[in-house]
């Protein structure tokens, strides 16, 4: 590579000099694989979630030094990136020691030599623990509300003292449970307009009806839904009605 003009250096060599510093800068889970799955380099983060040495690591291959095991693998993301030659994304839970079951997505990158050639593979791990989490509480409330949605029998509004929840009374109409259940699961005001093939400014409607308290206009579904409300700490705001209340 010909030195950028005025400068003594290439970008080659202040890349080798800075890569050392570069790699252990990385906090997320970061390593470097040759086409062996030995292991070229990892970070302090990668040896921390699997409990290996960082140093010993380095010369072995990933299933001994990262698993623990004798035998390779029998589906590997690293081998697919080799053979393929494509970048390779997967999410993967594991146990990390003071912090229970984590999940991270897992990217492998492949590196190409001068005769295009997979050489090598970088790995390296977004931690998606919260994102799971908070997908899966809307997936619980989601679910929630739809047996609330189907429920049949009216019940009274009641409040629970020791409870952030609070049971409403509400009389919705087909399309509000509709939009209802959409807001649960995230979509936006335009998204959920694109869905149900009505206006975004109905949608707006429609939220601001059922999360505002304005009446009801029309009464074919009679239903009960469970809502949670404001605490002092801060809002229990169900997933997707920060988009959608736009």
């Amino acid at each position: 590579m010909n030195p950028v003009s005025g400068s003594t250096l290439s970008l080659d060599q202040m890349l080798a000099g800075l890569g050392p510093a570069l790699f252990s800068s990385i906090r997320t889970p970061f390593g470097i694989f040759d086409r062996d799955r030995r292991i070229v380099w990892i970070n302090k983060s990668m040896a921390f979630v699997h409990r290996c040495d960082q140093e010993q690591a380095i010369g072995k291959r990933c299933y001994e030094a990262l698993k623990g095991c004798e035998i390779a693998c029998k589906e590997c993301f690293l081998v697919e990136a080799i053979t393929s030659g494509r970048t390779q994304v997967l999410e993967m839970g594991m146990e990390v020691p003071g912090s229970g079951r984590r999940w991270g997505e897992v990217q492998a990158y492949p590196v190409r030599d001068g005769d295009k050639k997979v050489s090598a593979v970088i790995i390296i791990v977004f931690e998606t623990t919260a994102s799971r989490q908070a997908l899966q509480r809307q997936k619980n409330y989601t679910e929630l509300l739809e047996q609330q949605l189907r429920s049949k029998e009216s019940r009274s509004g009641q409040v629970d003292p020791g409870s952030t929840d609070v049971l409403l009374n509400a009389k919705l109409s087909r399309r509000e449970s509709d939009v209802l259940r959409l807001v649960t699961e995230g979509y936006t005001n335009v998204q959920i307009a694109e869905v149900l093939n009505i206006s975004s400014h109905t949608v707006k409607s429609h939220v601001n009806s059922l999360f505002n308290g304005s009446d009801v206009l029309s009464y074919s579904c009679h239903t009960s839904v469970l809502i949670p409300t404001h605490t002092g700490k801060g809002s229990t705001r169900p997933p997707g009605e920060r988009e959608s209340m736009v």
